[in-house]
């Protein structure tokens, strides 16, 4: 197994259960390897540091709520059980391109040595990114999911993705 065979199926289980859950349109777009055009000129955040820096999570999705009302989300999909430096790393894409969610997924729980020091106080802020908005800064969280999967015919077909918080899109 390897973590390109999730893109597909994840993109899918967005644009289908989730966005029908929520009652939005979510529209994903593979970027592990680039990010469209359109998808950069359309939020200045991804723009600006576009040539700059090498950034690319493996979704993008977009949420529509309306006229004019688009909110932008990650997905970093990892193959193998969660440490900490997933977490930066999907921290790190969140802050350079201000996406309003983040989610890391993975068939695997956090390593036990990590979740343990999660659970500490001291590192209770551990799974918060920040966003600086004109003058105001603000904690967003990274949202865990578990994804729960069969092969079908040599394909990944999802079944459910266990969030580790609730979310509510928009």
């Amino acid at each position: 197994m390897v973590e390109e065979e999730f893109y597909t199926p994840i993109k899918n289980y967005f644009e289908r259960i989730i966005s029908n859950d929520l009652g939005f349109n979510i529209k994903m777009i593979e970027t592990h390897s680039s990010i469209p055009k359109k998808v950069r000129e359309s939020y200045p955040a991804i723009y600006s540091v576009s040539n700059l820096y090498t950034y690319n999570p493996d979704l993008i999705g977009i949420i529509s709520a309306g006229k004019n009302r688009e909110k932008l989300l990650i997905v970093e999909v990892k193959d193998d059980p969660l440490g900490l430096s997933d977490l930066y790393q999907i921290k790190r894409y969140s802050e350079i391109i201000k996406a309003d969610y983040s989610f890391l997924l993975s068939p695997f729980s956090f390593k036990k040595e990590d979740e343990q020091l999660m659970k500490t106080d001291e590192m209770s802020h551990i799974k918060n990114y920040y966003l600086k908005l004109g003058n105001k800064i603000f904690a967003k969280k990274i949202i865990v999911g578990k994804i729960s999967y069969k092969r079908k015919r040599g394909k990944i077909i999802i079944s459910n993705i266990s969030f580790d918080s609730n979310f509510d899109l928009l």
